[in-house]
């Protein structure tokens, strides 16, 4: 470099001064470039998230027929195009406020999925005090799957038939038993049930007609479902009960009497066990009256007992093994 000292000076600091000028250029523009590279990150998460919210939208007209988000959403996009034409230089620097409305839009359909879960649940919890009311233990479990709102009803009305249809079971079940001791009471014990017999005849009638109206489309509509099975179920269990307790106290032991004394007195005695072979009671017998005993008295008097529910009686082949 030639010249004066001066003008070296002059001349290196006015290289040191350009430069300092282009260095903080480069920085500006440098961090510039790091505005909009943090800017680009933020708006690859808020299309991320449109994406999501434009999906949850769909999903809602798609499977539960709502068309008020889809239609918002689809509004939201033509908005926010047109913004962005009218305003490409600045539009960058918005997304603050673009992830504000898609989150907006977001919460309103979170929430409106959120309260068809509730609905739900509530429904879940109605046919399981229904079920409880009309005395039919039942555990309805089923998780609301917001994906397939269908399957999770459908499971739930499965459940409910299927509690209807055990119940069923041992009412129908309890109904048929207690059918069979009063016929054994008419023909064996003579007892006088006729009555008893025809109302339990009826009320099998009607349990088959009932079970017969459990079915899925039923159960669904919960008034329909209420008034024509479970209404109709509580006065059958009802008449049920009274039917079992008037079965039980027609065929409880009835006292001895006469001869019949004497021989449930040798029973109970110390010399019998909890059966006795026909044979070694006539000996018995005739150990303690010292002479012949009448089979056809004792036959009768041993009958009377079995019909008093007071003995039981046991057949087997003469020889066979004991």
């Amino acid at each position: 470099m030639q010249g004066s000292p001066t003008d070296v000076l002059i001349s290196i600091y006015e290289a040191l001064h350009n430069l300092t000028s282009q260095s903080k250029k480069l920085t500006t523009r440098r961090e510039s470039y790091q505005d909009r590279q943090e800017d680009f990150e933020v708006w690859r998460r808020i299309s991320k998230a449109a994406a999501d919210v434009n999906a949850e939208a769909y999903n809602a007209y798609q499977v539960y027929g709502n068309v008020e988000f889809k239609t918002a959403v689809d509004q939201l996009w033509v908005s926010l195009r047109g913004r962005f034409e009218a305003q490409p230089l600045t539009c960058l620097g918005t997304h603050k406020a673009v992830s504000k409305e898609i989150e907006v839009q977001r919460q309103c359909i979170m929430q409106w999925l959120e309260s068809r879960r509730e609905e739900f649940d509530f429904q879940l919890q109605s046919y399981q005090q229904l079920l409880a009311d009309a005395g039919i233990q039942a555990e309805l479990r089923v998780p609301f799957d917001r994906e397939k709102p269908t399957e999770s009803q459908a499971a739930l009305m499965t459940l409910v038939k299927d509690s209807l249809d055990r119940h069923f079971s041992v009412l129908y079940s309890n109904l048929k038993n207690s059918l069979q001791i009063i016929r054994y009471s008419i023909q064996v014990q003579g007892l006088k049930l006729s009555n008893i017999e025809a109302r339990t005849y009826e009320a099998l009638q009607l349990a088959t007609k009932l079970r017969e109206q459990i079915r899925i489309e039923i159960i669904s509509d919960q008034k329909s479902f209420q008034s024509s099975i479970l209404r109709q179920l509580v006065l059958l269990a009802e008449e049920e009960k009274k039917l079992e307790e008037e079965v039980q106290q027609a065929i409880q032991q009835r006292p001895a009497a006469g001869s019949e004394l004497k021989l449930m007195k040798l029973f109970q005695s110390n010399g019998f066990g909890q059966e006795v072979d026909l044979r070694e009671l006539i000996m018995r017998l005739i150990d303690q009256r010292e002479g012949t005993v009448d089979l056809s008295t004792l036959m009768h008097d041993l009958e009377s007992l079995f019909q008093k529910n007071l003995v039981d009686v046991r057949v087997k082949l003469s020889g066979s093994e004991r």
